[in-house]
């Protein structure tokens, strides 16, 4: 079993938990940034509405972001590594700002994005980081958003607006998830990139747990171990880690397995109020 992480470009998710051995099947828990399963029916329909413009903002403002900055307040002895602003100095950048050109997305709300992951607002104020949790009682499906914002009342009325206009409740629903590190690699040419030796790397590294794919593998640590798994990873490697980020992690035994019509429905209306919502940066879920 291995966890898998999605991450939520403009909407939403994430997954597992502590694992005593390493495997690299694809035992799909979702949870993270998006779910997988809703992920790509879900991506189509955004990319229909014309919402193409709101996950490049996402992703650029999630790019420029330094890496460790929100786990500084949970692991003291976590660094910052780079990610920042400038396209000069961020691999990540380019391509996205490139293709928000070809989106035809605005200079100034390009720059409003890159900002943003820098935790400034358009308008240069201070950005705040607020967790919004949910549940929907009858499905349990448990979801937290995070969220950044200048304006903390608007946020919590237009979002707690959307959840309790599809049916769910805010609540607190953090006891469902556990917090973990997950760093990600992205396949480069001349790396052996083949599940075995990733997993011995892991492994050496005193990573949690590995999922590989295709081109990426997902790392997992415990919050104060994310940075030196990841230099040691990287080390051995020879590449550097694509981002270091902390997760919501679904407890194993609280996820929801099938999702009947009526949740489809729910999650649904959800994520369509919620589209627009740019304070939104990360959703994690508890379906597997």
């Amino acid at each position: 079993m291995s966890y898998k992480c999605v991450r939520a470009a403009q909407q939403l998710l994430r997954h597992n938990h502590l694992f005593r051995s390493f495997s690299g099947s694809s035992v799909a828990a979702s949870g993270h940034s998006r779910w997988s399963k809703i992920k790509h029916d879900k991506g189509k329909a955004d990319a229909r509405k014309g919402d193409v413009r709101s996950i490049l903002a996402r992703d650029m403002a999630r790019a420029s972001r330094s890496e460790m900055e929100n786990l500084l307040s949970e692991a003291d002895s976590l660094t910052i590594t780079a990610g920042g602003p400038d396209p000069a100095f961020n691999p990540a950048l380019p391509g996205l700002i490139a293709s928000a050109k070809r989106s035809g997305m605005p200079k100034a709300a390009i720059e409003a994005a890159i900002s943003r992951g820098q935790g400034i607002s358009a308008s240069g104020q201070a950005l705040e980081n607020v967790n919004i949790e949910f549940l929907f009682t009858e499905s349990n499906i448990a979801g937290i958003f995070e969220c950044q914002t200048d304006n903390k009342k608007r946020l919590l009325q237009d979002v707690n607006e959307g959840i309790n206009k599809s049916g769910a409740t805010a609540t607190t629903v953090s006891f469902m998830f556990d917090r973990k590190g997950k760093v990600t690699f992205e396949k480069q040419e001349g790396i052996n990139w083949n599940e075995e030796s990733i997993l011995d790397t892991a492994i050496e590294a005193g990573a949690s747990d590995v999922e590989v794919e295709e081109d990426e593998a997902f790392v997992f640590t415990e919050i104060n171990e994310v940075a030196a798994v990841a230099d040691a990873m990287s080390a051995s490697l020879g590449i550097k880690p694509k981002s270091q980020d902390l997760v919501w992690v679904p407890k194993p035994d609280l996820m929801v397995e099938t999702i009947s019509p009526e949740a489809q429905m729910q999650l649904d209306k959800l994520f369509d109020k919620l589209a627009d919502e740019q304070s939104i940066q990360e959703t994690y879920m508890n379906i597997a």
